[in-house]
């Protein structure tokens, strides 16, 4: 004869809410699970330092009621076909941080009101197309940290008011056209820290050729070559971290991230048309600005850490709407009267750690919507600073270290920034062994310091 086990729940927090403690469930053990006080009022519940093989499908035999159920961390290696099947109030799964290895067919069938399923922290390998089924109000799925490699292109197609799917942390390599095309709701996909080499051109648009817009698309951190968002219509797209040597940009995308790659080259069409306003190119290969000046839309413009060089007098002639345009560590060595005349909404301006001999602050009197300038890390003696707050009076931060001062004139310039309520930005760390003004290094005519010139030039 089968031995019986029974598990009786504590209330918690309120009527409706209760907690399983210690509950080890043996497969060859009959059990049944209770609650002493409002039985068929609980509509939540938990486990806790719990150990099952399975999903227990008594425990919504006996809770018919249930909403939301955490069985987190409970060794749970499956979920069987008909666990599920009297879940239909069911609105909350989470089965994450368990060693679930794949997803079998129909095996959430009966939780049809499911909006939340958590399957974060498994060994999902595996997932068969007809998993999903019935799953049609399901809102988020999170899939992170598992092991899938592949996707079956109609995996997701259950999914028809899916707003947010969750896939970072897995070993994707591949994503297909289609993949997400019957999600017409689907706003939220992370794809970050996979293994991704291939994107299908498809991959993010809907079957139907309906225009729908997603919110978020995440593809950081992985290994892609080639992307192209000619038919991605998305208010975020992420791409930082990968191999990726051009990206082709739609007119519909608002904000561009894609630091961190080997970019050359950013091709568009439909140029007069575009909505991107940020773009990150920082840490790439450009060199030149003919393809990136042509978009006018831009707000935000990241080139650091690109080897830019000289810049011509047109190369920002149609930018007209930046407001933030980091040039740092850009190579960066001339700029001339005209270079930045159109920018007269710019804001946030970073030249540090350029090659700048000297800077001709008249260059910037287009600018006065100025409040931060980064001039850090440059060649500079001085900068004519007298008149700097009447010709930029939104001014409020200066970084001004690393460059070439006479500690004199320094001396000057920071009584000037401080009677002007202009912060000045420093860094972080002591200063030490040189002579400064207010922590920022500078050069003492009196007490020249032998290695000067070396300090400035390793920075």
């Amino acid at each position: 004869m089968a031995k019986a086990a029974g598990f009786t729940c504590e209330s918690r927090y309120d009527s409706t809410s209760a907690i399983f403690r210690n509950v080890t469930i043996q497969p060859t053990v009959d059990f049944w699970f209770k609650c002493d006080s409002g039985y068929y009022s609980k509509t939540k519940m938990t486990f806790l330092n719990s150990s099952m093989e399975e999903v227990p499908k008594k425990l919504f035999d006996s809770f018919s009621t249930l909403q939301n159920v955490s069985l987190v961390d409970c060794n749970i290696k499956h979920i069987e076909r008909y666990s599920l099947d009297r879940a239909s109030s069911l609105r909350s799964l989470d089965l994450s941080q368990n060693q679930i290895g794949e997803l079998k067919g129909f095996v959430f069938v009966g939780a049809s009101n499911l909006m939340t399923l958590n399957l974060t922290l498994n060994s999902i390998s595996h997932i068969e197309s007809a998993a999903f089924h019935s799953l049609n109000v399901l809102r988020l799925l999170f899939l992170e940290r598992n092991k899938l490699r592949t996707l079956n292109v109609e995996v997701f197609s259950p999914l028809e008011a899916l707003r947010g799917i969750y896939l970072d942390g897995n070993e994707l390599e591949v994503l297909d056209g289609g993949l997400f095309g019957s999600n017409l709701n689907l706003e939220v996909i992370l794809l970050q820290n996979n293994r991704l080499r291939v994107v299908d051109d498809h991959a993010f648009t809907v079957s139907s050729g309906a225009a729908v817009s997603r919110s978020l698309i995440s593809l950081q951190n992985n290994s892609i070559e080639r992307m192209n968002l000619q038919h991605v219509n998305a208010t975020k797209v992420i791409l930082s971290d990968n191999l990726l040597q051009e990206i082709y940009i739609s007119a519909h995308i608002h904000t561009m991230l894609a630091n961190n790659n080997q970019i050359s080259n950013v091709t568009s069409d439909r140029v007069t048309e575009m909505k991107l306003q940020v773009l990150d190119l920082g840490n790439n290969s450009i060199t030149s600005l003919d393809s990136v000046g042509k978009l006018s839309s831009l707000s935000t413009l990241d080139l650091s850490y690109n080897n830019l060089g000289a810049l011509r007098l047109e190369s920002f002639e149609l930018l007209k709407k930046l407001k933030v345009l980091s040039l740092e560590r850009t190579s960066i060595s001339n700029l001339q009267h005209g270079t930045f005349a159109q920018q007269e909404a710019l804001e946030w301006l970073d030249l540090s750690y350029n090659n700048l001999n000297n800077l001709d602050m008249d260059i910037l009197t287009s600018s006065t919507q100025l409040q931060t300038l980064y001039i850090d890390g440059n060649r500079l003696r001085s900068i004519q600073h007298d008149e700097m707050k009447k010709n930029f009076p939104k001014l409020v931060l200066l970084g001004i270290t690393d460059n070439r001062w006479n500690c004199t004139y320094l001396t000057k310039l920071v009584r000037y920034c401080n009677s002007n309520s202009i912060e000045l930005a420093k860094h972080s760390g002591a200063v030490s062994n040189q002579t400064n003004v207010k922590g920022i290094y500078c050069y003492d005519d009196k007490n020249p310091i032998r290695d000067w010139n070396t300090t400035i030039g390793a920075a």
